[in-house]
């Protein structure tokens, strides 16, 4: 029956007081300036209240503006040096690459006809292989099974090959001469361009794509 009696009572003391911490909890009005101030002052912010500002909290509001200015700017001077250091980079890549192509020549071609490799002047061309180029007797010679004349050595070596040769005015010696070296991936085209016997122009082929045009 005590039992009984002492939880009435602390029951009865509860209803009386949960009126006035009913009225001293609930919201502000929209319109109750002090209200909205107390309740500034009572409830201390942090730092996530200052990423998520209450829609009345102008001083909240402002700060949070001033922060996503602050990271847009810093943002944008970011961008401002990434930019002005890319540009720098491709200038200087830009000014080297010019340099160094016109203080070279072309030595190898890719599939799209664009330079795939650069030997620097006055260094000895790989394809070059002899001081002087060819005579075009010497594919006759080759298509007509007479050995490897002493001078087209050099260029297509020693081992068995197959020409073909185009020869317009039919006067035995040919103004084209298509060379394959057996038991390789190489084809040399030999021309000549002003009749006079000798080739003056060499096309090489690896694979049948031209990889270089030796003049």
């Amino acid at each position: 029956m005590l039992k009984h009696i002492l939880f009435m009572s602390a029951f009865a003391v509860a209803v009386a007081a949960s009126p006035a911490e009913a009225q001293e909890r609930r919201t502000c009005a929209w319109n109750d300036a002090e209200c909205i101030r107390r309740e500034g002052q009572q409830q201390p912010r942090t730092g996530a209240d200052e990423r998520s500002c209450k829609w009345n909290d102008a001083e909240c509001i402002r700060r949070e503006v001033e922060r996503e200015r602050r990271e847009e700017s810093e943002r944008r001077d970011r961008d401002r040096v990434y930019d002005r250091d890319r540009n720098d980079r491709r200038d200087r890549d830009w000014e080297r690459e010019r340099n160094r192509r016109a203080d070279a020549v072309c030595v190898e071609r890719n599939r799209r006809g664009e330079c795939a490799r650069w030997e620097r002047r006055g260094t000895r061309n790989p394809y070059m292989r002899a001081s002087r180029f060819p005579n075009m007797a010497s594919a006759l010679a080759m298509r007509n099974g007479r050995g490897i004349p002493g001078d087209a050595r050099p260029w297509v070596g020693s081992g068995p090959v197959r020409v073909e040769l185009q020869n317009r005015d039919r006067d035995r010696v040919p103004e084209r001469a298509t060379i394959r070296i057996l038991g390789t991936n190489e084809t040399q085209v030999w021309i000549d361009r002003n009749n006079d016997g000798r080739a003056d122009r060499i096309l090489f082929y690896r694979n049948g794509r031209l990889v270089h045009d030796l003049k």
